[in-house]
């Protein structure tokens, strides 16, 4: 019955056990019993993308946090032939996004922990997606000033930030406006 029902577990030094279950053609992640690529959390995103207008001229995309890869066609389906940049710490998550066919074709990963990344970064976004999290808890570098000084110089002038804080949306008054 592969074709109703598959699951796998990845094991991850930084994660723990990662669960991924199939049913029908729907691929679930979770990581510490939290949903990283769900129907829920896909749901979300698109309608998070639903702030970006479609004429927006966006055109380079930075995702902080891959995960299982769930974003990149919502991205993709919203905003068309962007260019797309993923930072990603776990690099289990990218074999998982890569083994799962989340169009990872013409992604640029750079894996390492996004606190450490986003300065080396050169280049200006149009749009960034940040999503980091280790379970349910949003990774602490989200809420430090240093991290959030670091976007705003590779966020572009007119660019767009969406950020996931799922239960801790106080860490949203840490983003205010420059």
């Amino acid at each position: 019955m592969n074709f109703l029902y598959e699951s796998r577990t990845y094991p991850s030094e930084k994660n723990g056990a990662i669960k991924c279950f199939r049913v029908l053609s729907q691929w679930n992640v979770l990581v510490q019993g939290c949903g990283q690529t769900t129907s829920y959390t896909n749901a979300m995103w698109k309608n998070a993308m639903r702030r970006i207008p479609l004429h927006s001229g966006v055109k380079k995309v930075l995702m902080l946090g891959l995960g299982a890869g769930g974003m990149i066609p919502i991205v993709r389906n919203r905003l068309g032939n962007c260019s797309l940049t993923a930072i990603e710490w776990d690099p289990v998550m990218v074999q998982i996004a890569k083994e799962l066919g989340k169009h990872t074709e013409n992604l640029n990963i750079i894996l390492g922990d996004a606190y450490e990344e986003l300065p080396r970064l050169k280049e200006q976004f149009d749009l960034i997606l940040v999503d980091m999290f280790q379970g349910a808890k949003v990774s602490s570098p989200a809420s430090q000033q240093s991290f959030i000084t670091a976007l705003s110089s590779v966020l572009g002038r007119d660019g767009y930030l969406l950020c996931n804080v799922f239960s801790e949306p106080e860490l949203l008054t840490h983003y205010t406006p420059v």
